[in-house]
């Protein structure tokens, strides 16, 4: 029962811990847009994400730990399929967004124009969150199974190869021109991610059916 309570704990703390990041975060960038300085903006949206992406960590560590034993086997499934389902609709997310981000990239590298942090930000904190649901599925009990490991693997090749035929198009498009080039670089890793979140979710549809 101890080490039940702890794992509850630990869940909770690490809950709380991401709604206070992403909290901090939003906040900065409302301030920000009313007047707050780079100098301290920054470095406060930094340590907004650092705590969000520790809570992130902590609940996915003990989220699974939470479930009885007598329940794991009925719950599996029912893990996999929200995993799945999450990953595909944040990883499509962030390519969605990620397409407005290009540009802000473009304006951060070449300074011609004012940044949209904000924007650059929210792209970068999807690409993380989908990130971390694809890798760090084993601190997940109830997913850390053989046929779980060797279909991530599966999706993560496809990812790599997605991301390698991208760069090779940024690149491409930088010798054409170097604006295109560097605006397709975030929506090329968002891509990358979001294919492999689709080979995921297809390998386990078609695991279901048999």
């Amino acid at each position: 029962m101890a080490e039940r309570a702890s794992y509850d704990v630990g869940y909770r703390v690490g809950v709380g811990c991401a709604v206070l990041g992403a909290v901090m975060v939003l906040g900065v960038m409302v301030l920000a847009q009313r007047g707050l300085g780079r100098a301290v903006s920054v470095p406060l949206v930094l340590f907004g994400l650092a705590i969000m992406l520790a809570g992130i960590l902590a609940g996915l560590r003990f989220k699974d730990l939470r479930v009885p034993p007598e329940l794991q086997a009925s719950m599996r499934e029912v893990r996999q399929g929200q995993w799945v389902v999450n990953l595909v609709l944040i990883t499509g997310a962030a390519v969605a967004v990620s397409v407005f981000a290009g540009a802000q990239m473009w304006n951060a590298a070449s300074g011609e124009a004012a940044v949209q942090w904000p924007v650059l930000m929210v792209a970068a904190v999807f690409m993380l969150i989908g990130l971390i649901e694809l890798t760090l599925y084993r601190w997940r009990p109830l997913l850390d199974e053989e046929i779980t490991r060797r279909f991530a693997g599966e999706a993560k090749a496809w990812g790599f190869a997605a991301a390698v035929a991208g760069m090779a198009v940024s690149m491409g498009l930088m010798l054409v021109d170097l604006r295109w080039g560097v605006s397709s670089l975030l929506p090329v890793i968002a891509g990358s991610l979001w294919v492999a979140g689709l080979r995921l979710w297809w390998l386990m549809r078609r695991a279901e059916r048999g």
